[in-house]
């Protein structure tokens, strides 16, 4: 395996946020945070239910300074940590946040349940009578819709405090767990970053190597992964009950501001379309490579032996610049904000996290990116792609700390839209034939790898947390789930071997955010559909209307947000039209090899 010249790999600057460990703004934020903590609590608890508008306007406000404080602590830590998971200076100084944010959310929790406790009547009229309270409106709406699900002060204080030495010491222990697995490949010792990037390699007995050493690592580890597993599912489980959550997904769906039917039939509507996509394209690529069937190694493997171009870190930035700037020069020159002002951290490292990420900060601070760049041209769309979140992240800063974040489901909407952009700007670029039909499959797999595939990890998760409701499930048994959703998504041209029983323990959706992968294929669809709106010219000043839908940050339902560009997800038709783009795709890559 040849080294490739990438270029200069940039490591961020976190100097906004502090100097470095030592940093003594670092104390001082936290006796300001804990000062600040004990004059809210002596203000505010017991009276915030019987409160009027003005006093709540000013409760919130408060309150949004503690968020911010306590965000910008934590971003520090978790970013510092995430690039050196060997640092034992991150390592302390993460699990001190952790401790000082859990016991910050704890003698808080009383604020959210005494404004549950407020009647709707009352609440109402708090909102219809105050001039500045209508600002915080969906803040407070937000927490209104888990009402019904909110425990009594005492609990939730105890949950939140067990938390930090339970499931959030579980979800450490997956991290640091996988940062030290090691795979030998090529009698070279690479980390799992390093190693899953091979099962894109041209070279098939590398891909082979690697995924059957992937699985053989996997497997020894399944053990381990198998408790983790069934540690979260019995823990949301037992929230679930206690919360009175139907199903182990519907707290997910509250919290991304969507409805149970509307989830189902996003997840109905794709496995219909398993057979017309994953399966018929997996069919292609077999003729393509010249194979009767495709060992799950090869199923993201290079079309062309050639095509696995590399590009330099400066390739990638030029590329994803132009497509941005393309659309839209006020989103084209955030996006340069990210490369100039340091915000992005490139450079694979041996103890730094696997994947990639934009985390946004506090609203008057920017977002941080944190990928792992190999020179692929996947790595450009990943680049495309977070920065899209970047974007999102900074337009959405104006609605202030409590109402920045959006809803998973909307989440991935900028992120999957930068994608599009940038790969119609490779596209464009190509200059043969071959590239183009390279291109082509290249986005034709990561749709499928968004929509199908996190729609069966979805399926995954369901089946697991409904029979962990009964019965611990040994590692064997969580594979054999794997096996058989996969197999069903993936199609019979597609061999799914003992090898592969155990790609499940890697996938860190599942600990830490358990359903969050079908916002994924919401975001992938939705963003199908809205470009086909703006490719079609249906939608006048299409770029101001997107930037106004990015700048609302959580504050409005999906159907708001989608509204002006005339597209509704709880409609069926919706998510056809956004499935009807990947086979559109795939029309042409079969038009092109007759």
């Amino acid at each position: 395996m040849e080294e490739k010249d990438l270029g200069h790999l940039p490591s961020w600057n976190l100097k906004n946020l502090y100097s470095d460990f030592k940093d003594i703004q670092i104390d001082l934020d936290i006796e300001n945070l804990e000062k600040k903590v004990e004059i809210f609590i002596k203000e505010y608890d017991g009276i915030i239910s019987k409160i009027q508008a003005d006093g709540l306007y000013v409760a919130v406000t408060q309150y949004e300074e503690i968020e911010k404080i306590l965000t910008k602590l934590y971003v520090f830590a978790y970013l510092s940590f995430t690039v050196d998971m060997s640092c034992d200076d991150a390592k302390i100084l993460l699990q001190k946040i952790k401790d000082k944010y859990s016991d910050v959310v704890s003698k808080l929790s009383f604020l959210s349940i005494q404004i549950n406790e407020i009647s709707d009547e009352k609440f109402n009229e708090i909102i219809q009578s105050g001039k500045q309270i209508i600002k915080y409106q969906p803040y407070l709406r937000d927490i209104r819709r888990f009402k019904n699900h909110i425990l009594s002060q005492e609990i939730e204080s105890l949950i939140i405090q067990k938390d930090n030495s339970g499931i959030n010491a579980i979800v450490r222990l997956f991290d640091e767990h996988e940062t030290r697995l090691r795979f030998n490949i090529n009698n070279k010792i690479l980390t799992l970053s390093q190693a899953m990037d091979l099962l894109s390699n041209k070279d098939r007995e590398i891909r082979k190597e690697a995924g059957i050493e992937i699985g053989k690592v996997f497997k020894n580890n399944a053990w381990f992964y198998a408790i983790i597993m069934n540690t979260i599912a019995k823990e949301k489980s037992t929230m679930n009950d206690l919360r009175q959550y139907p199903l182990p997904i519907s707290s997910r769906n509250l919290a991304n501001f969507i409805e149970d039917d509307v989830v189902d039939c996003l997840i109905n509507s794709v496995k219909h379309r398993y057979p017309s996509i994953s399966h018929r394209y997996y069919k292609l690529k077999c003729k393509l490579l010249g194979v009767e069937k495709l060992n799950f190694y090869d199923r993201n493997a290079p079309i062309f032996v050639n095509d696995d171009k590399t590009y330099t870190f400066d390739d990638a930035k030029n590329i994803v610049l132009r497509s941005y700037y393309a659309f839209s020069n006020e989103i084209g020159d955030i996006v340069k904000k990210f490369f100039d002002e340091e915000w992005i951290d490139a450079k694979p490292a041996e103890f730094k996290s696997s994947g990639a990420f934009c985390c946004s900060s506090t609203s008057d601070l920017n977002p941080y990116i944190m990928m792992n760049f190999m020179g692929k041209a996947r790595d450009v769309a990943t680049l495309a792609h977070e920065l899209g979140h970047g974007v999102h992240m900074y337009l959405s800063r104006i609605q202030g700390q409590l109402m920045q974040d959006t809803p998973l489901t909307l989440a991935e909407t900028a992120s999957i839209f930068g994608e599009q952009l940038t790969f119609r700007e490779l596209l464009k670029g190509a200059t043969s034939k071959n590239e183009k039909m390279s291109l082509l499959c290249q986005k034709i797999e990561d749709m499928i790898n968004t929509v199908i595939r996190q729609i069966a990890f979805c399926e995954f998760e369901i089946k697991i947390h409904n029979a962990r409701k009964t019965s611990e499930l040994t590692e064997s048994q969580i594979g054999d789930i794997w096996m058989d959703i996969q197999s069903k998504s993936l199609g019979q041209h597609v061999i799914l071997d003992e090898n592969y029983k155990y790609y499940w323990t890697y996938i860190s959706h599942f600990i830490h955010s358990p359903f969050y992968v079908y916002a994924y294929a919401f975001g992938d669809l939705l963003v199908n559909s809205l470009y086909k709106v703006y490719t079609m010219g249906d939608v006048e000043n299409f770029p101001h209307k997107y930037i106004e839908m990015l700048s609302t940050g959580g504050t409005l339902h999906h159907s708001d947000l989608l509204a002006p560009f005339n597209l509704s997800a709880k409609d069926q038709d919706f998510w056809n039209l956004g499935l009807d783009v990947i086979e559109e795709m795939i029309n042409q890559v079969e038009i092109m090899i007759e």
